[in-house]
């Protein structure tokens, strides 16, 4: 009799735990984490002097692949103007208006004032956290920042510990091809940071965002053209380009979508 009570019992106790399970699974299932604000953070431009860590490579940049296949039906294309702050006569990307290239030699994308070495670039939309592509000798790379020096952490603003961020642009490890705007805080490669309106290159400015690893981004962050001992007329994203690791050139450009050549 004891045994039996004992057996019903454990069977009812079964029955509540499964009565319960459905409803706890279902309010888990439907529940959705508040969005943090990110604040948006100006582009102070510091020169502090400090040398550069270098930070951890996860991925051999060198290692390059063709970019993962699109889902977006809808390809808008055109070239990547750059235009220096202070005009020269030189007639380098420094001081002359160029056009960027991929070069797979350096892994590196990087500006010439020739516009026939011009790669075509594709993109998928208008707004903020876009990806961006590269048509180079018929293959397609995704372009991505990439950090090559740093501070305490990944940050791109002055008051940074230890000294904020500087990435150059290399082409997207396939780790990184699809990633997100919640996985690219203190990445150090980031792919969503495009950003232009509208979406046809109709000669409108080309932003770039930088996602800081304290969850704050870096907004209109400052494009430079730049030379040290690894990269010669880069292109690279600080907020002073003297913050470039071992940089020995380096001057302020701004970005633009255009959709033809000069001849």
């Amino acid at each position: 009799m004891l045994r039996s009570i004992c057996l019903l019992c454990v069977l009812t106790l079964t029955q509540l735990v499964w009565a319960v399970r459905p409803a706890s699974l279902k309010q888990v299932s439907e529940w959705s984490p508040k969005r943090r604000e990110k604040p948006f953070t100006n582009a102070e431009r510091f020169k502090r002097g400090l040398k550069p860590n270098t930070p951890r490579k996860l991925y051999n940049a060198t290692s390059t692949r063709p970019a993962l296949a699109r889902r977006s039906p809808t390809v808008y294309s055109g070239y990547v103007q750059s235009v220096p702050a202070t005009t020269g006569t030189n007639g380098s990307p420094f001081d002359t208006v160029s056009y960027l290239y991929y070069s797979p030699e350096e892994d590196a994308f990087r500006l010439s004032t020739d516009p026939t070495q011009a790669d075509l670039f594709e993109w998928y939309g208008a707004g903020i956290e876009q990806y961006l592509y590269a048509v180079h000798g018929g293959t397609v790379y995704q372009v991505c920042a990439h950090v090559i020096s740093q501070g305490t952490g990944v940050n791109m603003y002055g008051s940074a510990t230890g000294g904020y961020t500087t990435a150059n642009f290399a082409s997207c490890p396939i780790a990184y091809q699809s990633q997100s705007e919640s996985e690219a805080y203190g990445a150090y490669y980031q792919a969503p940071i495009w950003g232009m309106n509208p979406a046809e290159a109709s000669g409108q400015e080309l932003v770039s965002w930088f996602f800081n690893s304290d969850q704050s981004i870096t907004a209109f962050s400052l494009f430079w053209v730049f030379s040290n001992n690894f990269y010669s007329q880069a292109l690279g994203l600080a907020l002073d380009g003297s913050e470039f690791p071992g940089e020995t050139n380096y001057a302020s450009i701004d970005l633009y979508l255009i959709s033809t050549l000069p001849v």
